[in-house]
């Protein structure tokens, strides 16, 4: 099988997060909104994955389109988080979201790398078994994993995204990953598969089990399991720290990804 071009690993990075967005949103019948124009998904109370994304204004009207945007966040109908990427239209959309009142909250590395190129193998730290999420209580672990871990959220936070996920448990394409330490939860990570390609998402490790080698080994976890159902390719997105751990095990970086927030 020929190697994916850049263009299209780019275009896969997008793509496959935006669905994953969708999917989330349409499985947990929270509010969403998709045109050719632009799409949000409202979970709230949920912190993930309420998001606006796939800007696509004409040049001509764009700040007329922010605007409407605006409109709809302060009426709470659209959520005030705005994803933007390589796709994102018009090319100077960030430059018009800050001059309307929006303020960068951070970057994020778009990632991809070749399955043909994974590793054979990994060796789990001692006393790590990690589990396929199946159903409660697996599932309730996952999501305060990734709410603490991730998320930065509060114990109380833990059960919006739970409720959020129960939904999707078991769907297709989706499969969350669970690394225990002698028991207690200590990762996490989600898969997605669609259209031949590997989303990686929620990666995240408890701080007691940090820089032990638990990172490593739940994003691994999945990539070998998305090789072996044939997949082409893997994507993610990397925060700062996280993009040289994902260096190693093979990925490039091969855009930015932008997140705004609506200054109050």
């Amino acid at each position: 099988m020929p190697s994916m071009s850049d263009s299209e690993i780019i275009r896969a990075i997008e793509t496959n997060l935006f669905d994953l967005y969708r999917k989330v949103a349409s499985l947990s019948g929270r509010p969403m909104m998709a045109s050719p124009r632009v799409s949000w998904v409202n979970c709230a109370p949920s912190r993930w994955p309420t998001t606006i994304f796939g800007a696509n204004f004409d040049p001509a009207d764009a700040r007329k389109q922010i605007q409407s945007v605006k409109a709809a966040i302060h009426s709470g109908i659209a959520p005030n988080f705005w994803a933007t990427g390589p796709s994102s239209r018009p090319e100077n959309l960030e430059t018009l979201l800050i001059r309307e009142g929006f303020q960068k909250a951070w970057d994020t590395a778009g990632m991809g790398m070749e399955l043909a190129d994974l590793e054979d193998g990994f060796e789990a730290p001692r006393g790590c078994a990690i589990e396929t999420v199946a159903g409660d209580p697996a599932l309730r672990d996952w999501a305060r994993v990734v709410a603490l871990g991730l998320f930065g959220c509060v114990e109380s936070e833990v059960a919006d995204f739970h409720a959020l996920m129960k939904p999707v448990l078991g769907s297709g394409g989706v499969r969350l990953f669970l690394a225990r330490h002698r028991g207690v939860p200590a990762a996490s990570a989600t898969l997605y598969l669609s259209g031949g390609i590997a989303g990686i998402y929620h990666v995240a490790t408890l701080p007691e089990f940090r820089r032990q080698g638990f990172g490593r080994s739940i994003t691994l976890a999945p990539l070998v399991e998305a090789r072996k159902a044939g997949a082409r390719a893997a994507i993610l997105q990397a925060t700062a720290l996280g993009e040289s751990v994902y260096r190693r095990l093979g990925f490039r970086t091969f855009c930015t990804l932008g997140r705004y927030r609506l200054a109050e």
